[in-house]
C-alpha cells in the first residue's frame, strides 16, 4: 500500500509541475515547479523540465500500482526487497530520467 501511495503522490507532483509552475519572469522566487538548478538554468529548460516530468511521474505511479496488483491477482509471493527496489524506482525514477532529458535538451541547443 505504501508503493501504491507514494506513486500517487509522484503522480500529483507531475501533475503540479505540468500544470501549475510558476512563470519563469518570477525567477528566483519560483515556488511551484521542477527545482534543480539545471532546470532553472534559463526559460526554455524551465518550461521543458516542468512540461518533462509529467511522463515519468505518470510511469511511476502505473509501475506502482502494477507491483502491488500483479502480485495480488497472481497470488505471487515475492520477497520484501522486491517492493523496496520498486519503491525507490518510483522515488528516484523520475528524477533521474528528467535529468538525462535535460541534458540532452540543454546539448541540441
Amino acid at each position: 500500500m505504501v508503493i501504491i501511495f507514494m506513486g500517487a503522490i509522484m503522480f500529483f507532483m507531475g501533475v503540479i509541475c505540468k500544470y501549475g509552475h510558476d512563470d519563469y519572469k518570477h525567477y528566483p522566487k519560483l515556488y511551484v515547479g521542477y527545482k534543480v538548478e539545471y532546470a532553472m538554468k534559463d526559460r526554455e529548460t524551465w518550461e521543458e523540465a516542468n512540461t518533462y516530468i509529467y511522463k515519468p511521474c505518470m510511469l511511476a505511479f502505473i509501475i506502482s500500482v502494477l507491483s502491488v496488483i500483479i502480485p495480488k491477482v497472481f497470488k505471487l509471493v515475492l520477497p520484501e526487497i522486491f517492493y523496496y527496489i520498486v519503491l525507490s524506482v518510483v522515488l528516484i525514477g523520475p528524477i533521474l530520467m528528467t535529468e538525462i532529458h535535460l541534458r540532452r535538451f540543454n546539448s541540441r541547443q
